[in-house]
Order: C-alpha cells, then structure tokens, then sequence
C-alpha cells in the first residue's frame, strides 16, 4: 500500500466512530500523517492518533455533550447563568473556571473595552459571555477544533444575541482572522502556513488563549511558539492549566511560567501575572 493509501486508512479508521468524526479534519490529517510517519504501520499509526485527539480534545468531556437538547433547553433564557453555569460544568476546562468566574470579569474590567475579541481554543469559554458585561458589545470570534461545539456555539450566538461568529479552526496550523467571516463548518482546503511575527492576522483588542499552548505543543512541537508571532492585538490573555485533569499539578505552574517567560522574552513582551482558580494567567498589553 502506497504512504498516500496508508494515510487515508489512517484517517479512515480514526474518524469511523462518533468520538473523533466531528474533529477539524485538517488536524486529524496532520496528526495521522505524524503518527504514521512515526509508527510506519496503519494500526499502530490508528491507535496513537486516536490517543492524541484524546489528549487534545476528547479527555475534555465525560461524556458526550447532547447539544441539541442544550440547545432547546436555552432557546427560552440563552443567558440563563444558572443554566449555563451546568453546561459549562460539563467541560473539564470550564469546570475549573467556573469558581473564578467574578474574579475574571473584575479582571476584564480593568482593561480597555474591546471592540474585537478572539477566543481561540475557546471550548465552552463563550458561555461565559453572560457574565461579563464589559466584553457585551465586542465582536466576538471564537475558535476550536470540534465541529459539533462549534455549530452549538453558533447557534447560541444567534440565541443571545453575541455579535460575532464560531469556526473550526487547526490553530496548529493557521491563522484566525479578527474580522467577520463566512463561517464554514469544515474548512474547504488545507490553511496556508503560519506566517512571519506580526504578519498575516488582522489586530483584536483582546485575545483569549486559555490553556491553549500546552494543546498547540502536544500536537506540533514549536506550535504555540508559532502562533504567538503571528498574533496582533491590543491585550493578549494567556492561561496555563494549573494542574493535570487528574489532578497532579507538582511542578507545572512553575514550568509553565518558565515557558511563557521565555516566550515573552523573544517576543520582547512584558506582561503581569495573575492566579485564577485552577490556572495562571498571564496579560500582556500592546506591542508596537
């Protein structure tokens, strides 16, 4: 069998079942190309990137989330905090932010008033919209990689009112635009390489990437890195989880910091640091 035909096993037989099918097909095919790459075999090459789309993704979520019934129960109150406060419960990132949720709109608070905001890796983060009143009136984008959240996200966007958009998008891999675009589902073709620092993204505001980094480095070595430099923005919020989904967090603030540190050093950012339950958050204002 040719490496083209292997490839297509590959991804053939990871998205077979419901848990990876609705995945950014550009990842899994990035992905699946490494991993067969590595493994040179299609059964072994189905089994680590299954293992890795788990990693990036699907340890996230007990269970699958049963968007449309979420969708129905919203349609009469889509800002009902206590409703979404559940929804946002079910998602193991979220889960963690919800006891902090004031802290982080007082922060929000203290920053100039957006008029763009991307969110990128958003997961179920724009729920939180509803208790944030000083990002209200900002166009909003967000961004992730599973299609099924992202059509939810959209979908509730129109219910609430949210001016913006959500898209599927392999932030391994490309560039999200701050502006509004048409939104697609699954992306049409491959993106176009990541671009030189400070070239190829239109400016937000704000950017939010929450606990993204350590993702983007799982799936591509040097991704995050590459992601930064591309970015233009007014405020950039980045967080690091604060401890393993397990529940280890021995050492990772402190290696996180060292990352980010560094990160911010080549870039010749300067930034604060602030401790939110169950992540370090890092704010770095504009760059010029």
């Amino acid at each position: 069998m040719s490496d083209d035909l292997q490839l297509e096993a590959v991804i053939a037989q990871t998205i077979a079942g419901a848990k990876y099918r609705a995945i950014c097909p550009d990842l899994v095919r990035s992905v699946a190309r490494r991993e067969l790459h590595a493994h040179r075999t299609v059964k072994a090459a189905v089994k680590e990137t299954r293992a890795k789309l788990h990693q990036i993704t699907g340890a996230f979520f007990a269970q699958r989330p049963a968007y449309a019934a979420w969708l129905h129960e919203l349609a009469a109150a889509p800002r009902d905090q206590q409703v979404l406060a559940r929804l946002l419960g079910q998602h193991a990132s979220t889960h963690e932010r919800l006891p902090g949720l004031a802290r982080w709109s007082a922060l929000f608070a203290t920053l100039p008033t957006p008029a763009t905001v991307l969110d990128l890796g958003c997961g179920l983060n724009p729920l939180t919209l509803a208790w944030h009143p000083s990002l209200a009136a900002a166009q909003y984008q967000a961004h992730d990689i599973d299609a099924e959240m992202i059509g939810f996200l959209h979908a509730w966007f129109a219910l609430a009112g949210v001016n913006g958009a959500a898209h599927v998008t392999d932030l391994s891999s490309s560039v999200p635009a701050a502006e509004p675009t048409k939104v697609a589902l699954i992306p049409p073709s491959p993106p176009a390489p990541l671009p030189p620092a400070g070239e190829g993204s239109a400016r937000a505001d704000l950017v939010l990437a929450f606990k993204l980094l350590p993702t983007l480095d799982q799936v591509r070595k040097g991704a995050a890195r590459d992601l930064l430099r591309s970015l233009d923005f007014g405020t950039l919020i980045i967080s690091y989880p604060a401890q393993t989904l397990g529940g280890r967090s021995k050492g990772m603030v402190a290696s996180y910091e060292r990352d980010f540190a560094a990160h911010a050093a080549d870039l010749g950012w300067t930034y604060t640091r602030h401790d939110m339950p169950g992540e370090v958050v890092f704010v770095v204002h504009t760059i010029s």
